[in-house]
């Protein structure tokens, strides 16, 4: 073969290897992503099972009185402290008109490092 007769078949080789290359990979549709429960919650998003629901007088009767009692706008924020760990309750009215009452806690200890709010509300009980 003459070196010319050599270069078609090169030149066709490589164009078509380039082809391949340029074909985008197939569309795949993407997975539904579902956010991960957050462990410091203790139910799920939201609040723990024990504090979901109650109002603020019920909260009162189970920790005493809150630290911190902080309103803005429709929702409100108790706090309640020990020696041992610290609770975020947060209350929202579930309907106008209704009492507000626990939707999301958070708790950390008294270093700041975050913890289950289910087991800061059993440290916290009188």
């Amino acid at each position: 073969m003459t070196p010319s007769r050599l270069i078609v078949p090169l030149v066709a080789m490589a164009a078509l290897s380039a082809c391949g290359a340029a074909v985008p990979p197939p569309k795949t549709a993407p997975a539904a992503v579902r956010p991960a429960p957050n462990p410091y919650l203790g139910a799920g998003p939201g609040a723990p099972v024990e504090l979901a629901g109650k109002d603020a007088r019920a909260l009162g009767n189970l920790f005493g009185k809150p630290r911190l009692d902080v309103r803005e706008g429709a929702g409100r924020k108790l706090q309640f402290v020990n020696d041992r760990c610290v609770l975020d309750a947060y209350l929202y009215a579930p309907r106008a008109g209704a009492e507000a009452v626990v939707t999301y806690a958070e708790a950390r200890d008294r270093a700041g490092i975050d913890m289950s709010a289910s087991s800061c509300s059993v440290l916290l009980r009188r």
